[in-house]
């Protein structure tokens, strides 16, 4: 099974099935469900979504509240589709389908799930999972790192969004690439991406990044002065004030168009600690679970650009290690 199959239902009508029938979910809150939620569910009036339901076990996957709601209207029957699939599958449709609609899943409640998950299907890409249990990747990641065992053999490729494998670390990928591409620079792209086991679209940002790469210079007369700039000491950016001052008086930063232009994308996005509270006490009570939603995307944009951050600023040491 890959994350694409998380999605797919079986494409049927929409049934009536005796709520009598039906047997508790396995459900990943981790505080079962709520009260309140489902006595605002029994007094809507417009029809409830059908629930979805295991068809082998008749277990519910996803409308444990809307199930209950419909007891205490004293309903006998409620609207449902079936899904087909073994214990793993139907756990991870149940949390893909608690963060798509309904109550939110608690932040707790999504890392416990992410972590069955990650444990579960192993060879899905750390994307694949945060989609599934609505956490950014970098947050996958961490939840992988700190539970698979040392002893388990690592994972080479792991299945992505789209379904298809890809090597867990692509850099092996790219740096075959650029050898081929050195070796062969008239071959296609197709060609290429075929030896190195890696998609056309890599072999097309490696060629991009040869071809901006400056030409070596001739061997200079006399050796030049040692570049110590690597052994200078990292700045203190304990704050984001720090952080955003210290940005604004680097040389490379100010001086180049480039570096002026992150540097204000990164100004009128900053949210410093404390200030958002003057923000959410002026919200009317009705927004606030969708631009919580909104909050928790951006939140998991900036965890995916932070851990992006972090790989640059490794893979430059390491360079500059071998550099040295």
């Amino acid at each position: 099974m890959t994350s694409q199959n998380v999605d797919l239902v079986a494409q049927e009508d929409v049934q009536l099935l005796s709520i009598d029938a039906l047997l508790p979910a396995r459900s990943p809150r981790l505080d079962g469900h709520s009260p309140d939620h489902v006595r605002v569910l029994a007094q809507a009036a417009a029809p409830l979504p059908p629930i979805l339901v295991h068809r082998e076990s008749m277990r519910i996957i996803d409308g444990t509240h809307r199930v209950a709601a419909a007891k205490l209207r004293g309903d006998k029957t409620i609207r449902s589709r079936f899904f087909d699939g073994d214990e793993r599958e139907t756990f991870a449709m149940a949390v893909r389908s608690n963060i798509t609609h309904g109550l939110p899943l608690t932040h707790a409640d999504r890392v416990a799930a992410a972590t069955e998950i990650v444990c579960s299907y192993p060879n899905w890409s750390d994307r694949a999972v945060a989609a599934t249990a609505g956490l950014s990747a970098a947050t996958v990641a961490e939840i992988r790192r700190t539970t698979t065992s040392q002893d388990e053999p690592a994972e080479t490729k792991r299945t992505g969004l789209d379904g298809r494998l890809r090597p867990v670390d692509p850099s092996a990928g790219r740096e075959r690439v650029r050898q081929m591409i050195r070796k062969s620079p008239l071959a296609s792209l197709r060609q290429l991406a075929k030896e190195a086991g890696v998609s056309p679209n890599t072999v097309r940002r490696v060629r991009k990044q040869l071809q901006a790469e400056p030409a070596e210079p001739a061997a200079p007369s006399r050796l030049p002065e040692p570049d110590t700039s690597a052994e200078l000491p990292k700045p203190n950016v304990d704050t984001v004030d720090t952080a955003l001052r210290w940005l604004s008086q680097d040389p490379s930063v100010r001086h180049t168009e480039s570096g002026r232009s992150a540097a204000r994308w990164f100004f009128s996005r900053v949210v410093r600690p404390g200030e958002w509270e003057n923000v959410v006490d002026a919200l009317p009570p009705h927004t606030a679970y969708i631009l919580a939603k909104v909050a928790r995307q951006c939140a998991s944009a900036w965890e995916e650009l932070a851990s992006s951050l972090a790989a640059r600023a490794r893979e430059a040491e390491r360079s500059s290690k071998a550099g040295s």
